[in-house]
Parts: structure tokens; C-alpha cells; sequence
């Protein structure tokens, strides 16, 4: 018997599959145009901290000035964003843009190779992941998402030094940290907690140490500047959103407190039951740890690329109805949002073609989150 091979196309493939392929292949190449044109253009890369890390080169500490647009990352993440300011700033912004792209291409190769799923699906997944809103966003903001999920498929590495240490430079962005290492001191202990948390620890001290400030006064600098510049109006629906929601009125004194601590405790549950899954089934912790960290802090549209390894999981099972729901969730982040925001403008005559989202439109997200991380952790048992 000949085995058949889940990599080749099917010789009888349809010719509307066919004409598929090439229409998704040609709204990936506009989107990817799109892209970087918004990412080179006067305005844009807004996210791409190019005069921060120019003053930490010139040895003056970006996050005391943040009328310069200080991005709220890690210490190390002006270390690695170093080498792009000996270029020119549109210059830098192109080649941002160029890494991204790249990383994202990467990016679907790496899963799509570990993804256990036929050549044409992983084509499929792709090609949707690469016509997405928030890739588009991604590439034109000159955001860092692309490459956090790079570091993520470093779980794919069987080494466990080398693994934990490459998923750490995920940190740098440290809104897609919690969860994951709560699941690394479950799962690994605390060895394997400090390895992962190395690229964070080296990183602010060689800020430290190259700014000549003291290192116990820089620690907690990132963490003030994110609640100082982050656009509080535009997270799509995670825990510590939905809890300012519901104490708006300022029905609880010192609430501040009380979030974080239900937001770290979310996080262990989370955490703990993933720990739970087999480590065999690495494509799904991925998927989930990537839901986790999007449920946990504030986040934009963008940073749902994370959603990109649980399409792929999702995708397996998508005959079931818990593969199905979650595919059409990951769809509703990717595409359904903006479709209902042009149906606003464009039928009912909204003002705003991109508004920020509305309480309820929050509440609506991080359930719909809720809801992918339900099905995606109980598709375990079809593993």
C-alpha cells in the first residue's frame, strides 16, 4: 500500500480551488503593498521607536522623554533596535518594514511545517494570515507583533535551554509575557523561569550600565511609561479593560491594585491549565498561550497575528463544531471587525471609519477570546 503523502496537492484539485489560490494570492500581494506603503509613508511606522532608541545610542534615557514617542517595551528592545538607527529614518523604515514582511513569510513557513495539515490547507492559511487587518497593521505601524510570533515558534525546538531562552525575547514586549512565564515555572520550574527571562535581565542591565544610571531606578521605568502613553481608548477586550469598564464609575477605591491582582490570578489559572496539555501537543500551547496574553492586558488590533497558531490548530478540526466556531472567530478578529466598521461608515453613515470600540464592543472581544480558548483547550482531547 502506498502511503499517501499530506504534502502534495491532490491531482484532482478543483479548478474553483485553483481560481481560489490565485485570488488570495493576489489580495496578499495588495495587502502586503498596502502595507508598506502605509509603513513608509510621512506618517507612517508610528510605532517604530526610530528617535527613542537614537537617544539611548547618544546615551541619554529615552523613557524620561516622552514627548519623542517612547514605546512602552522592555529595556533590551533599545538594545536590539540599536543597529537601525546608523541608517537614515526613512531608510530605518523601510527596512523595519522589509523585516517584517520577511518575519511574517518565515513565520507561516515554521508553522505551517509543524502544523501536521495537507500542503494545500497550510497554502489556505497562509494566504488568509497574509490578507489579514492586523498583519496589514502590523507592517504599516512598524509593530513588533510579527516578530513576537516568531519567537514563539521556538517552542518547536526540542532543547529546552535554547527553546525557553528564544521564547524569551517575546518579553521585550511585555504584555505577551504573563501568561507565559506562569506556564514555564509550572511547567518547568524555576531554572527554566530564569532562562526565559534572561533576554529582560541582561537587557535592563546593559541599559543600566551603558546610561550609567542606577539599575534599581531604571527597572520599573517601562512599566510607568506604558500606563503613561498607552491609548487606553483603542484595546479590543481583555481582562484588565473589562474591569475598568465595570468600575467606571469609580465604584472601588485604589482599584488599580485590585486589577492587576485579578489579572495576575487569571493568568495562573490560565496558565495552569495549559501546563495540562500534553508536551507533545505543542502547536496547541502555542495557540493557547498566545490567547492567554491577548486576554490578560490591553491590546490593539494587531496584535491578534498571535491568533495565527490557532487557525492553524483550529483548521484541523474544522468539520467539528468547536474547530468551526473558533475559526470563525479568529475571522471575526481578522476581517469581521472592519467589515462592520465600513458597513457603518459607508450604510449608516458613521463619523468615524475606524472608531475606537465601544464598551460593549469590548465585552463582545474578550468573550469571543473566551470562547476560542474554551474550544481550542477542549479540541485537546482530539489530539
Amino acid at each position: 500500500m502506498v502511503k499517501k503523502n499530506i504534502y502534495s496537492i491532490p491531482k484532482n484539485c478543483h479548478p474553483l480551488t485553483i481560481i481560489l489560490i490565485f485570488v488570495l494570492i493576489l489580495f496578499s500581494l495588495i495587502s502586503f503593498h498596502y502595507a508598506f506603503s502605509n509603513a513608509i509613508m510621512v506618517n507612517g511606522s508610528i510605532d517604530f521607536p526610530y528617535y527613542s532608541v537614537q537617544l539611548f545610542v547618544k546615551k541619554e534615557n529615552p523613557y524620561t522623554n516622552i514627548e519623542l514617542g517612547v514605546s512602552p517595551y522592555a529595556h533590551a528592545a533599545y538594545i536590539i533596535y540599536s543597529p537601525l538607527t546608523f541608517l537614515k529614518y526613512e531608510s530605518a523604515k523601510i527596512l523595519w518594514a522589509l523585516i517584517n514582511i520577511f518575519a511574517s513569510i518565515v513565520v507561516v513557513s515554521l508553522f505551517s511545517n509543524f502544523s501536521k495539515l495537507t500542503y494545500l490547507d497550510n497554502i489556505f492559511i497562509s494566504l488568509i494570515f497574509f490578507c489579514s487587518l492586523p498583519l496589514r497593521v502590523s507592517i504599516g505601524n512598524g509593530q513588533v507583533s510579527i516578530l513576537i510570533l516568531l519567537a514563539y515558534s521556538a517552542f518547536f525546538i526540542k532543547n529546552k535551554n535554547l527553546k525557553n531562552f528564544l521564547v524569551g525575547f517575546s518579553f521585550v514586549k511585555y504584555s505577551f509575557s504573563i501568561v507565559t512565564l506562569l506556564y514555564f515555572l509550572i511547567r518547568y520550574k524555576f531554572k527554566y523561569l530564569l532562562l526565559s527571562s534572561l533576554v529582560l535581565s541582561v537587557g535592563w542591565l546593559l541599559f543600566s550600565f551603558y546610561l550609567d544610571e542606577n539599575p534599581i531606578k531604571t527597572l520599573s521605568q517601562p512599566i510607568q511609561i506604558a500606563f503613561s502613553t498607552f491609548a487606553f481608548h483603542l484595546p479590543r477586550g481583555d481582562l484588565h479593560t473589562v474591569l475598568n469598564i465595570l468600575n467606571k464609575k469609580n465604584l472601588i477605591d485604589n482599584f488599580n491594585i485590585i486589577n492587576i491582582f485579578l489579572c495576575l490570578c487569571f493568568g495562573l489559572f490560565l496558565s495552569m491549565n495549559i501546563a495540562k496539555i500534553s508536551i507533545n501537543n505543542i502547536l496547541l500551547i502555542i495557540s493557547l498561550l498566545a490567547i492567554g496574553n491577548l486576554l490578560i492586558l490591553p491590546h490593539i488590533i494587531y496584535d491578534y497575528v498571535l491568533l495565527l497558531p490557532s487557525l492553524y490548530y483550529s483548521w484541523k478540526y474544522k468539520k467539528s463544531l468547536s474547530g468551526l466556531v473558533s475559526i470563525l472567530v479568529i475571522f471575526y478578529f481578522w476581517f469581521g471587525i472592519k467589515i462592520i466598521y465600513y458597513i457603518n461608515f459607508y450604510i449608516f453613515n458613521s463619523l468615524d471609519i475606524n472608531p475606537s470600540p465601544s464598551d460593549l464592543e469590548r465585552i463582545i472581544n474578550f468573550s469571543l477570546l473566551l470562547i476560542l480558548f474554551y474550544f481550542n483547550f477542549n479540541m485537546r482531547k482530539k489530539y
